[in-house]
Order: structure tokens, then sequence, then C-alpha cells
């Protein structure tokens, strides 16, 4: 008995088998194939030997299952021809149940992820059913009641009214009962998550005007499907309200006295370090201007003793990057000496005749 080409070219066109990576969408492809050419047996676990009216459709079968194989797994089938035969043994092989795979296998179905809009409820149980699928492969026995738990645990936000629902009811439902009251319910809270999105948009475009610089053309709110609320803030142990863009308090930490461009609060060390430099510039400018008020006050004292006062000789501004030279100026006393001799000279000028 011969393959219709129809069936036969649909499986060209699908993916080789490469190993146990891609061993469950080959094993669907085959279950399709089969089944379109009235050969269910092939897949059956039910099945312990081929019938003798089948052998022939069996041996055309295992040549074309032959061509969907790569190199490394051809080893596999070697010594094997016929369809069912060969189907058995690969699979026997890629759902051997072994620790690491066991608990790859219960990890990928617990954390089986529902990523609306982009990936549909529909499409989303079903991906649970596989996860299932593949445990139930290496003999372990999950539960309709276990199924439904994941799917219930995962699913988007946008259906957790629909979740509420079966959750509350008094009789537990079934995995059928519940599946068709999922996907038969709208996501009721799709249009409130797009209308979050949307605010978040023009906040982010108010708060780009109000500083002055253009939105960036890229910008989108960040928050992967979910709702995201700018305005929120939230306060923690020592007093710090992080986030708070409504306050005119720095926005960072929340303290009042700077902004959040120069809070230091996981900063760079290396900005940490300029700002510190800049206080300490500040701190040795205010040591000096104390410096030559104590100098100017101690001229007016020799000026009361001595009849003279003493110009102090400073820059106008101290330098940026001042170093303490080795030579001390002449002390007020010492000038006011030899100035009785000198005159006017060095700065040094007679105030009474």
């Amino acid at each position: 008995m011969s393959i219709p080409s129809y069936a036969v070219n649909s499986l060209m066109d699908k993916e080789k088998l490469r190993g146990e990576e891609n061993w469950y969408a080959f094993e669907e492809n085959i279950v399709r194939f089969c089944r379109g050419i009235n050969a269910t047996w092939v897949t059956s676990d039910k099945t312990t030997k081929v019938a003798d009216a089948d052998v022939a459709l069996d041996n055309a079968i295992g040549f074309v299952l032959a061509t969907r194989l790569e190199r490394d797994v051809e080893a596999v089938v070697k010594d094997k021809y016929g369809g069912w035969e060969m189907y058995a043994t690969l699979k026997a092989k890629y759902t051997k149940s072994t620790m690491a795979r066991r608990v790859a296998a219960r990890k990928a179905f617990y954390q089986c992820s529902h990523d609306f809009p982009t990936q549909s409820l529909e499409q989303f149980i079903t991906t649970v059913r596989d996860k299932a699928r593949v445990l139930t492969d290496m003999g372990i026995s999950v539960a309709d009641t276990e199924i439904l738990d994941v799917i219930l645990m995962n699913i988007h936000p946008a259906f957790f009214t629909v979740r509420t629902t079966l959750l509350s009811q008094s009789t537990e439902p079934t995995l059928t009962s519940a599946i068709g009251t999922l996907t038969s319910s709208p996501a009721l809270n799709y249009d409130f998550v797009k209308t979050e999105e949307e605010d978040t948009s023009r906040l982010l475009a108010a708060n780009a005007a109000r500083s002055g610089r253009p939105q960036r053309k890229d910008a989108e709110p960040r928050s992967g499907g979910r709702t995201l609320d700018l305005s929120a803030s939230w306060m923690d142990d020592k007093g710090y309200r992080w986030c708070d863009v409504n306050s005119s308090d720095c926005h960072r930490c929340g303290h009042p006295g700077h902004i959040a461009a120069f809070c230091m609060f996981s900063m760079p060390e290396a900005i940490k370090q300029r700002i510190m430099d800049k206080v300490h510039l500040n701190a040795t400018m205010a040591q000096s201007v104390a410096e030559m008020d104590a100098e100017v006050e101690q001229a007016y004292q020799v000026h009361q003793a001595y009849g003279t006062y003493v110009i102090p000789h400073r820059q106008s501004s101290p330098p940026r990057h001042r170093s303490p030279s080795p030579y001390r100026a002449p002390s007020p006393v010492s000038s006011s000496a030899s100035s009785r001799g000198a005159g006017h000279a060095h700065g040094v000028s007679p105030l009474f005749s």
C-alpha cells in the first residue's frame, strides 16, 4: 500500500529529529502524519505487533521516517525498518525517565508562563498540557486537578476575574468545564491594562515636556504587558521614599536638599569622589577666608600698639589646587618694626604724623 503524496510532502516540510531537544515537536508531527493516512496503530502504545495486512504500509512509513532523522539519530534505529518499531525505539530513548529529565520536566510544567496577549489563552492551555504529557511519557502520573492548578496559578492577570469565579465555586470544577469557562470568557482586565500603559506614556511625555527634554521616539513603558504605576512610591524603614516623582524632593531617595542627579545613593565611586572633592574645595576656601580675617584682626592689634597698619598681601581668590608653601609670611610685628626705618616701603603706611 502506498502513502499519499500530499501526506509525504507535508511531513517533508517539517523539521528533522535532532534528538531529545525537539523530540516532542517531531512526535506531534508523526502522530498527525499517521492519523492522516489511517495508520494510528504506528503511534499507539497498545500496539504489540503489526498486522500482516499492514506490513507493507508499515515498511513504507518506516522509509519516510528514516528520511526525517539527522545523522546522529539514524544510529539509534539503524537496524529498524518498520514504522511502528522505529517509532517505539525513538520514543523509548527520548522519554526515558532519569532524575535530570524529571527535574527539568517538572520545572517546565509548574513554571509554564502565560505571555498574553502574544500567547492566546488556548495556546497557553495547550502548552501546559504538552508539559504534562512529557511527565506522563516518563511514567509520572499527572492528574487533571494538577493541570488545572498550574493553569490557574500561571494564567495572565487579564483573566483574574474569571479565575476568581472558578476558585469561589462551592463544587470544584473538572478540567474540561474549567477550560470551557476560561476560554468562553473575555479578558476582562485587558482594557484596563492597555489604559494604564497609555496613561504611563502620557506621564512620560508630560515629564519630558516639563524638564525641557524631548521624549525618545522609542520610549515605551517597561511594563512587559503588566500594569505600571509611576506615581507610586515606597517608604523603607529608614524613611527613604523611593520613586516619588510627584514630590519636590529628590526623586530617587525622597530626601530634601538635592535633586536625583546629585543623589549619592548607589552612585558610582568616581562620581562620589568628584562631589567630595568639590565639598573639600569649598571647605578649604572657607578656611582660607577665616585665616584672612584672623590676620586682619592681628594687624589691627599691631596698629593699636605701634601706630601702623599692615596691609595683608593675599590673592583675590585662592587657587583651585592650592598646595601648602614651605615659607611662612613675615609676621606683622617684624614688618612693622622694619617699617620704621623704611618709611612707606614694603606695604607699610604710617597712620599718624
